[in-house]
């Protein structure tokens, strides 16, 4: 059976800490407070630049309709906008089933843009990760072909 030699590389080459950091937006090294190779934010978008193409497709093809933690961070450019009526609904089902650690990051986009609101606190009333790449065109053809 082939194997995939650079995701072979890549694992071995990269501590997995560094990865989850990008990917969820914490690690065992953060949560637990103990120092990191990646204390600046500089430091983070330089290996998130190295390792964007590869940790984004398995992102996607792991989670759809939802972008990695360094993603948000690095390339939102969009602040989530207010929704009502049934997009509220759907979008409070869709927070309400993806509701862990790396959900939050997310709520507060519009915070990292430098927007305050309480679009962070208002789960609702604001619209979901999906319904976020939906409107700005972001899916890949896979998360097409699931719609």
């Amino acid at each position: 059976m082939p194997r995939n030699l650079r995701r072979t590389r890549f694992r071995k080459t990269r501590d997995p800490q560094e990865i989850k950091l990008l990917t969820h937006g914490v690690s065992l090294t953060t949560r637990f407070g103990i120092a990191i190779k990646l204390r600046d934010r500089e430091g983070l978008r330089a290996l998130w630049s190295e390792l964007r193409d590869e940790l984004l497709g398995e992102w996607v093809a792991e989670h759809p309709f939802t972008r990695p933690f360094a993603w948000l961070l690095f390339e939102a450019t969009e602040p989530r906008l207010p929704v009502s009526g049934e997009a509220a609904a759907e979008a409070h089902e869709w927070t309400g089933a993806h509701n862990h650690f790396r959900q939050h990051c997310f709520l507060g986009i519009n915070r990292l843009l430098g927007i305050e609101d309480d679009s962070r606190d208002s789960k609702a009333a604001f619209e979901s990760e999906k319904q976020y790449v939906i409107r700005l065109g972001l899916l890949t053809d896979a998360e097409l072909a699931l719609l």
